[in-house]
């Protein structure tokens, strides 16, 4: 089995972004460039691992203060093996979604009781 390869990571009202979509190329590098405390990090690492295993690598919460109201969301597209991969992780009002999906099947979506869940 090939390592996944990241495709694409979207975000809504998580952390310090509002929205933010980046689509990442097949070959070459990427460079995150920024000072500190930007969020290089948090679109990186922090916005993945959320997405797909419920917390913030730093295990606090992706929803900013006094934006409880609003729903917070984070979808990373990835392919393996040549077949891509949806994750997308949501919270408004406390109800936490994660649904995935292969992009030739419909998804499955699960509640989640906790954000680790």
């Amino acid at each position: 089995m090939a390592p996944p390869i990241v495709k694409r990571i979207s975000v809504k009202n998580f952390c310090k972004f509002d929205e933010l979509d980046i689509e990442l190329p097949r070959v070459g590098l990427v460079l995150v460039v920024g000072p500190n405390g930007s969020g290089k990090s948090t679109l990186i690492v922090d916005s993945v691992y959320w997405c797909l295993w419920g917390e913030t690598v730093r295990g606090s919460t992706p929803v900013p203060y006094g934006t409880e109201n609003r729903k917070t969301s984070a979808e990373v597209v990835f392919e393996v093996d040549g077949v891509e991969y949806h994750a997308l992780r949501t919270c408004h009002h406390d109800r936490y979604r994660l649904t995935w999906w292969r992009s030739d099947q419909p998804p499955t979506e699960y509640a989640t009781s906790t954000k680790s869940q």
